[in-house]
């Protein structure tokens, strides 16, 4: 196992806080969850700041791509967090595109536990 910049065995965890508005954050964001996925990092939490629910959505849709079978434990619930607003801001059209994506049974194609 690496060990962290800080001298310790231990993995590091992450918290990230971002909009989802380019393609890069997503792909930081695929990133995150295969460190995490390899134990290499841990991902704390992903804040979800200046979007809509839609980009909620999508970063719980990306974490459960990368988490296979059963949580490790109860503590590996995916964390998504999002900031309650009115009127929520827009989300972005890439975002939009996967959340809304159908499979060929006209079902959602990617599932996601939140809701509201």
């Amino acid at each position: 196992m690496p060990q962290n910049p800080f001298g310790d065995n231990k993995v590091l965890g992450v918290v990230y806080n971002t909009s989802m508005t380019r393609p890069d954050a997503a792909l930081a964001l695929s990133a995150l969850w295969g460190f995490d996925a390899k134990r290499e990092s841990r991902v704390g939490a992903i804040c979800v700041v200046g979007a809509g629910l839609n980009t909620a959505i999508f970063c719980d849709m990306v974490g459960r791509t990368y988490t296979l079978g059963a949580a490790r434990n109860s503590n590996s619930v995916l964390p998504v967090g999002l900031a309650d607003a009115s009127p929520m801001p827009p989300d972005a059209s890439m975002i939009r595109t996967a959340v809304e994506r159908k499979n060929e049974k006209n079902e959602l194609q990617y599932t996601s536990a939140i809701q509201r």
